[in-house]
Order: structure tokens, then sequence, then C-alpha cells
């Protein structure tokens, strides 16, 4: 007998299905779509008993009743407020997953730097894209990230000519605007690094309007030698029945170096991806992110760090602080390969309970295949220090100011990392 849930996630599998009929028969994009659906008909929608997903509540997500996202004809003045102060001439708009050239805005960007439209980018640079499509898909483990290659809207891409430098932060503006709908929306940017470029990205995510939709969004970077790529990725507060779900994959070759920093207040489920593959020697991948949840909220953290090339270097640094019934995890690996000797990798999970319903789950591991590596990773899951309270108390604060004190230093080390004053709490 077919289960309830099994019923509803083959109702959700439909829709997929008819979106991507719909786009791959006359997308230029429509070979490397397919590639994509190839492997999420493998792959198959996750359920609970997925390891990958075992701590994700996709009763809901399956039961809802979603539509293909519909385009929008925005004018500039329904976001400007949206706009961050250092951004004003440096933002790029997606509008339910689709990115918009004429909404954005990019007279601070450097002449050599190419920003278009995915299908466009095919034409010159086809071969680049077609590669690192290729090198994603082909052990992808994730469904949604191949959900989101068959069925993306229309995509944004960035290309960083060698010794290209973008002084200018570059907003990502990921803006829904979809009223009495229950949208399916899929971003997907590709960004290319070349040697000894530089460029600096912060994704916000915004609603005009909109109830119980689902993003599912993929960012594929890929750094050249000695390039620079920093991504602050900003979740705002948003409705209790929003699935988000964010992925960032990431290659990087020799010298170069990938930040990235993620501030989430969560939703019916925020669900972060990293697949991080440090193929060249000498290259360096920091990752950090914080989430504070409240009420019935959740936030799921997932990383793979894959040390390929020797003498690379990777930090992981997520922190957690969980108010009410919210709900978080953080499920992250280190894979150390035979060949990556000299490596040193750090990761730490650090996890705040301030109330009896919260709950935080987490699982660092590692595994190393090389002999000559430093590795630790490590994670706590507790409650404020009693005698710091105290301490604070007997200055004359009162306990609840005290306590915003100390949870405000818990997240500082992560808050000082995001790239743009505007965006820290």
């Amino acid at each position: 007998m077919m289960t309830e849930q099994k019923f509803e996630s083959d109702l959700v599998k439909s829709l997929l299905e008819n979106i991507y009929n719909q786009i791959a028969k006359t997308d230029v994009l429509g070979p490397l779509r397919t590639k994509s659906w190839e492997s999420f008909q493998k792959l198959g929608l996750p359920q609970r008993k997925d390891e990958l997903f075992r701590y994700i509540n996709l009763n809901r997500f399956y039961s809802n009743e979603y539509t293909p996202a519909e385009s929008k004809d925005l004018q500039k003045s329904d976001i400007e407020q949206f706009i961050l102060p250092e951004c004003g001439n440096s933002t790029l708009v997606f509008v339910n997953g689709d990115f918009q050239p004429e909404l954005s805005q990019m007279s601070a960007l450097p002449k050599k730097m190419i920003v278009c439209r995915l299908s466009e980018a095919m034409r010159t640079y086809g071969a680049l894209i077609t590669n690192q499509w290729a090198r994603s898909n082909k052990d992808e483990v994730d469904p949604f990230v191949a959900i989101n290659g068959a069925s993306h809207g229309e995509g944004a891409f960035i290309y960083m000519p060698p010794n290209v430098i973008c002084e200018a932060p570059i907003q990502l503006l990921y803006v829904v605007d979809a009223p009495d709908l229950r949208a399916m929306i899929m971003p997907r940017l590709h960004v290319f690094a070349g040697t000894q470029s530089s460029i600096k990205m912060i994704a916000t995510h915004r609603a005009i309007s909109g109830q119980g939709y689902c993003v599912n969004q993929v960012t594929e970077i890929s750094l050249e030698d000695n390039a620079h790529v920093h991504l602050s990725q900003v979740n705002q507060p948003s409705a209790d029945d929003i699935y988000h779900f964010d992925a960032v994959r990431a290659f990087l070759k020799r010298d170069s170096n990938l930040k990235t920093v993620a501030l989430t207040h969560g939703s019916m489920s925020v669900r972060n991806d990293y697949k991080i593959s440090l193929f060249g020697e000498n290259s360096h991948a920091c990752l950090n992110g914080v989430w504070t949840l409240n009420d019935k909220r959740e936030a799921h953290t997932h990383v793979l760090m894959e040390h390929i090339a020797p003498n690379c270097t990777s930090n992981q640094l997520f922190k957690g602080v969980l108010y009410d019934y919210s709900h978080s995890s953080f499920d992250g690996k280190i894979i150390v390969e035979q060949l990556a000797q000299k490596t040193n990798a750090f990761q730490l999970n650090n996890n705040l309970l301030l109330s009896d319903g919260a709950k935080a789950e987490s699982s660092p591991n590692l595994k190393i295949y090389a002999d000559d590596v430093k590795a630790s990773h490590g994670a706590t899951i507790g409650q404020l220090p009693a005698e710091e309270l105290f301490y604070m108390r007997t200055r004359g604060l009162t306990e609840k100011d005290a306590r915003e004190i100390l949870v405000a230093g818990f997240c500082q080390e992560v808050y000082d990392m995001l790239l743009l004053d505007s965006v820290r709490p």
C-alpha cells in the first residue's frame, strides 16, 4: 500500500517533471538539464530515512501543492527598498528565480567583468559552463541540486577575467513575488573567477508577496589559480511556512581562497548545503555560519569538505542560538584524500539552547587517508553559563539584558565576518 507521504512526494515529482519538460525542449541548456534530470531520477526525492535529510521535516513540503513560479514585470521602484546601501550601483536582481538584468544596477562593476543570463553565456562560454556542470553533476548526492539543474529558471552567469578585481561588493538580490501561490522558485548562479581575480558577493532574500513557497537555489563557483571569492548569505526572517534549500558547489585551484558566511533566522526549514573541493595545492576554504531561531523554525547545515591536493587548509565555524521549540542540525564531513599531505583542517559547531523545547543536533566527522595531516573537529550543545549571568546581574543588569549581551558575544565572531555592516545584527 502506498503511504500518504509517498503519494504526496509523487505529486511533487510530477510537478518537477512538468517544469523540466516545459523548459528542456526549447532551452539552449537543454542537454545539461537532461543530464541533471537523469541524476535526479537516480536519486529520487529524499525521505526522512535518508541520511542527508534525517533531521528535516519533509511532511509539510510534500503535502504542499506547489505550482511553477510565474515571471513578474516589476519596476525598480518595487525593489529599491531591498537594495543594501553599500550596493546601490552593484546589485544583481532575481525575481521568482529569474535573473533580471533590466532591474539590476551594474555601473560600479569593472568594465571587463561579464554579467549576463546563463542562456546567453552558453554562446561564448559554453565550454566553461558545460565542464563545471559535468563536474558538479557527476558525484551529486543532493536531489534538490539535481532538480535545480534540470528545472531552474533563467540563471545568471558571472565571469571575472584574469587579474580583474571587483572592488564594489555585489548584492545578489533574490525577490519573491508570488501572491496566492505556493510557488516553486529555482534560482541558479554560475561564477567563474579567473586567475588572480577577486569578487565579493552578498546574497539576500526578500519577499514582496507569497506564502508557502519553496526556494531551491544553487550557486556554482569555480576559482582559478590565486582567485579570491567571498560569499555572504543572509536569510532574513521569513514566514513560518517557507522551505529554503540553498546549495553551494565550489571548485578551488592552486592558491585560491574561498570564504562563505551564512546568517539565517530559519523558517519551516532552511537547509544550507556545501560541497567544497580543494583541488589545487595551497588552496584555502573558510566556511562560517550562525543561525538564530525562535518559535518552531528550523535551520540545517550540511558540509562536505574535500581535501584533494596537498598543502591545503580549511576552517569551519558554525554557531546556533535556539529559543522556544526551534530545531537545528549540523552535519559536517572532512575528507582528506591520500595525496592531500600536509592538510590542515578544522571544524567546530557550537550551540546555545535557551529553552527546554529547543533542540540542536550535531555530527562533525573526519575521514583521513593521508599520513601527514593536522585535523580537528568538535561540537558543543549547552546553555548560557550561570556564573556569567550571575556576574552581570550583580552589576545591575536585568536578566533579559544580560542574556542578550551574552548571546551577542557568542555570535559576534561570525557576525564580524559578514561582508557588509548593513546586514550585521
